[in-house]
């Protein structure tokens, strides 16, 4: 917060320091990553609201009270890191069956393996047409990012392999005529 009150005044003073060569290299990247972190940003709520629509259908198939706001609810647990539809989806599903309503409880745990499946199958392709990454690469940099690095690490990776692509077209050397 105190950085961006005071970046107006910081940005002439960086930019009077570093040498036109490097401005010439640097700004393209530092506003490609800049790009990719809103684009990441879009990306997760784009896979918020799907996940709210698919919750929100099903729990007005299963005459649940108040399915939006559960939704909604649902939706913002299932973008935080750990947590996912399955938080509340599951153990809601479980103490229906507990409380003799099978029919209910079934149509929850269903509705989490629905919604789980759907994210799973966008997650790559929405993050991937956001950041400007292949889906594939995408795909792989999430999994690498999590067997390394746990859930953070899913967070962070595709954005280090866009950052090492920015990397890579720098230390390319340009044609010279």
């Amino acid at each position: 917060f105190m950085i961006s009150g005071q970046l107006p005044k910081f940005r002439p003073w960086l930019q009077a320091r570093i040498p036109a060569q490097w401005k010439k290299q640097l700004l393209p990247a530092v506003t490609n990553l800049k790009n990719a972190v809103t684009g990441w940003f879009k990306a997760q709520a784009k896979l918020m609201g799907i996940t709210f629509c698919i919750v929100t259908a099903g729990l007005c198939l299963l005459r649940i009270n108040v399915p939006l706001l559960a939704g909604a609810v649902i939706a913002l647990v299932d973008a935080l890191p750990m947590l996912g539809t399955g938080t509340i989806l599951i153990p809601w599903g479980l103490l229906c069956f507990l409380q003799g309503k099978p029919g209910i409880g079934t149509g929850l745990i269903v509705l989490y393996g629905v919604s789980a499946l759907v994210r799973a199958a966008m997650e790559p392709r929405i993050v991937g047409n956001q950041l400007g990454l292949n889906p594939l690469l995408t795909m792989l940099a999430i999994y690498a990012g999590f067997q390394f690095w746990g859930v953070l690490g899913m967070l962070l990776a595709p954005m280090l392999v866009i950052a090492a692509q920015e990397i890579c077209t720098l230390l390319q050397p340009k044609p010279q005529f």
